[in-house]
């Protein structure tokens, strides 16, 4: 099965972040020039955005590999998100940003029930990842010497943080159409 773009750019760009800090970190060791600490830390940074990424993805996707419960009432969609993804017109921006399993939602390769729970997975390896986001906001107050470089780590963290949102965003506004869409497949094999 080919990869997709998506996937494919995260695990080059982890690979690519990994070689670029291992680098800046050794010239720094070697030459001491404050330029290569202040690369090793955006690259480091960037790493780890995309490493960790891929690691709750991982660990994610094998604990769930037996589905999601899309009934739970963790994944209802509740009145004010509605209103909300109207304001924010998810409809139009939606099919705009990347899927990194694309499979997991075609409908020509599951019924819509695996697709609500693939969705249901999809949302919460998002939501953890919204988590994970600050962990380097934290370590730059915990580690006395990262603490005048905070803002870098703040301004990653609200941007990763964010765009993982826009996922969690798109996985809730569309699974009650999914849903729908089965309630109807079954009122047509049963009626």
């Amino acid at each position: 099965m080919k990869k997709s773009v998506s996937k494919q750019v995260m695990e080059k760009g982890t690979l690519l972040f990994l070689a670029l800090s291992v680098i800046c970190l050794t010239g720094w060791l070697i030459l001491g020039y404050g330029v290569l600490l202040t690369l090793f830390i955006t690259f480091a940074t960037f790493l780890y955005h995309l490493a960790i990424r891929l690691a709750v993805g991982g660990i994610l996707n094998k604990l769930t590999a037996g589905g999601v419960d899309y009934k739970s009432a963790w994944f209802r969609q509740s009145r004010f998100e509605a209103v909300l993804y109207r304001m924010l017109k998810v409809h139009k921006w939606k099919l705009k940003l990347p899927t990194y399993v694309p499979e997991n939602f075609s409908l020509k390769e599951n019924t819509p029930e695996q697709v609500a729970s693939n969705m249901c997975c999809a949302e919460f390896v998002h939501e953890i990842n919204v988590a994970v986001s600050f962990v380097p906001v934290i370590l730059s107050i915990v580690i006395p010497a990262l603490r005048d470089t905070i803002i870098v780590f703040v301004l990653t963290s609200v941007a990763a943080a964010l765009f993982d949102l826009l996922f969690v965003i798109i996985q809730r506004y569309n699974r009650p159409r999914i849903l729908q869409m089965a309630e109807r497949r079954n009122k047509v094999r049963t009626g």
